[in-house]
C-alpha cells in the first residue's frame, strides 16, 4: 500500500520520535517500556529508521516505525527500500492501551513524519482487515499483491501482481531483489 499525493500536516499529539541521536536518552530516561520494545528499538533504530513513541502518564502505550532506507526483511524476503519511498513497519500497542484508538493515532504521526517528497509505503497481511481499514484512512491504496510460497520448508517462490497498472506500483516492486 502507498500514499499517492502525500501531504503531511503538523501534529499536536504526545508521542515521541526516536532515532539514532536519542535512543541512548530514550532507553535511560523515566518512561516505563516493555522489553519487547527495547529489543525492537536496538534492532531497528541503526538501520536508517525513526520510532514513534505514544506515552500515557510517563508509560509507552505503543509505538511504530518508519525506515527511511536500506534493506528491510519483511516475511522471508528481502526488501532494498527503493529511494524517494519510507516503509511504515511494526504497529504495536500494550495490551492495557488497546481499544483508545492509540493504533491510529501513531499511523498518523507515523505518516506525517514523512516529508512530503517521500512516498509513505507500508505491506500488510491481506487477511488483516483491520490494520488496511486504518491505513486507508490516511489515504493508503493497495497497489501490489505479493504473495509468497514455501514448499517443505525449503523451495521458496514469490509472486508480484500489480494492482492497476501505475508508477506507484513499478517504484514498489522495484524494491524486491529478485524481482
Amino acid at each position: 500500500m502507498a500514499i499517492d499525493g502525500h501531504n503531511p500536516v503538523k501534529l499536536d499529539m504526545d508521542f515521541i520520535v526516536v532515532n539514532a541521536n536519542n535512543l541512548e536518552q530514550f532507553l535511560n530516561g523515566e518512561i516505563a517500556f516493555s522489553d519487547k520494545m527495547k529489543r525492537q528499538l536496538l534492532s531497528f533504530i541503526p538501520q536508517s529508521t525513526i520510532a514513534i513513541v505514544m506515552v500515557r502518564d510517563k508509560e509507552v502505550a505503543g509505538w511504530g516505525f518508519v525506515q527511511k532506507a536500506n534493506l528491510s526483511k519483511y516475511a522471508g524476503y528481502d526488501y532494498m527500500i527503493p529511494k524517494g519511498t519510507h516503509l511504515l513497519k511494526n504497529l504495536f500497542v500494550e495490551p492495557d492501551f488497546r481499544g483508545q484508538s492509540i493504533g491510529k493515532d501513531i499511523n498518523l504521526a507515523r505518516v506525517n513524519s514523512i516529508p512530503d517528497h517521500i512516498l509513505p509505503t507500508v505491506f500488510v497481511v491481506p487477511s488483516n482487515k483491520y490494520a488496511i481499514r486504518n491505513l486507508e484512512m490516511y489515504g493508503f491504496s493497495k497497489q501490489v499483491y505479493v504473495k509468497d510460497y514455501l514448499w517443505f520448508n525449503k523451495y521458496h517462490k514469490r509472486s508480484l501482481r500489480v494492482i492497476g497498472e501505475n508508477d506507484i506500483a513499478k517504484v514498489i516492486i522495484s524494491g524486491f531483489k529478485d524481482a
